[in-house]
C-alpha cells in the first residue's frame, strides 16, 4: 500500500494518491510507509502498518491515506524511519509512534509497538527539527531544539539524550546508516560513527 492509491498493486507510472489531490504541504517517504503533512496541520499516512507506523491506533496496513490519531491539526514537520514515525507539533512538542524494540519512540522503555502517537520523554516543547535513520542495528532519531541543543534516542537508548558536546550550537543534522554529521551554527561540520558499513 505504499503508493496510497487504494489498489495494492505495483504501478510503473505515477498514480494519484487517494484523497490527496490538493492541500498537501509536504510528503515524506519512509522505508515501508509514507506520510503527508496537510496545509491545515493534519497528518495522514499510508502503507505498511505492521508495527503501528501509520499511527491510526491499529496495525492494519493502509492502501490509502489514514488519519494519524490525535494529529488532525498542529503538525509542522515529520520524519519517517523504517518502522516508526515522529512529528513536531506547533510549539515544538514531539510525538512518535510505531516500532520501539530499540527505544526509538523515546518513552524510556522498549514497550512495543506504540500504535498511536506518544510524547518522548522531555520533548514537550522547543524542538525545531527532527531526523531519523535506520540500519541493521535498529533505528535512531535525533532532535534539535532552539539554541541548537541536540538530543538522540534509539539503538538501545530509550529516552532523548544530549549528544556529547552539543548542548548548543547545532544548526542542522544529517543522520545516515551507522553515522551522523552536523553543521554547527558557526558553519563547521562534525561527524561521528562507523567508518565503514
Amino acid at each position: 500500500g505504499r503508493l496510497g492509491n487504494d489498489a495494492g498493486v505495483d504501478k510503473w507510472s505515477p498514480v494519484l494518491v487517494t484523497g490527496l489531490d490538493g492541500g498537501v504541504a509536504k510528503v515524506v517517504a519512509g522505508s515501508t510507509h509514507t506520510c503527508a503533512l496537510m496545509m491545515n496541520g493534519a497528518l495522514k499516512c499510508w502503507g505498511n502498518n505492521y508495527y503501528g507506523t501509520i499511527g491510526d491506533g491499529t496495525d492494519t496496513n493502509r492502501l490509502a491515506p489514514a488519519n494519524v490519531a490525535g494529529l488532525s491539526s498542529g503538525v509542522v514537520d515529520m520524519t519517517l524511519g523504517a518502522f516508526h514515525t515522529c512529528a513536531i507539533l506547533d510549539g515544538g512538542a514531539v510525538r512518535c509512534w510505531g516500532y520501539n524494540q530499540n527505544g526509538e519512540i523515546g518513552i524510556g522503555s522498549t514497550v512495543t509497538p506504540q500504535l498511536s502517537p506518544v510524547q518522548p520523554v522531555g520533548l514537550d516543547g522547543g524542538v525545531v527539527a527532527i531526523y531519523t535513520t535506520y540500519d541493521s542495528s535498529g533505528e535512531l532519531t535525533c532532535s534539535i531544539a532552539g539554541g541548537g541543543l541536540m538530543r538522540c534516542w534509539g539503538l538501545g537508548v530509550t529516552a532523548p539524550t544530549t549528544v556529547d558536546g552539543f548542548v548548543e550550537g547545532v544548526g542542522a543534522v544529517s543522520v545516515s546508516r551507522g553515522y551522523q554529521c552536523l553543521i554547527t551554527t558557526d558553519g563547521a561540520v562534525k561527524c561521528w560513527g562507523g567508518e565503514e558499513y
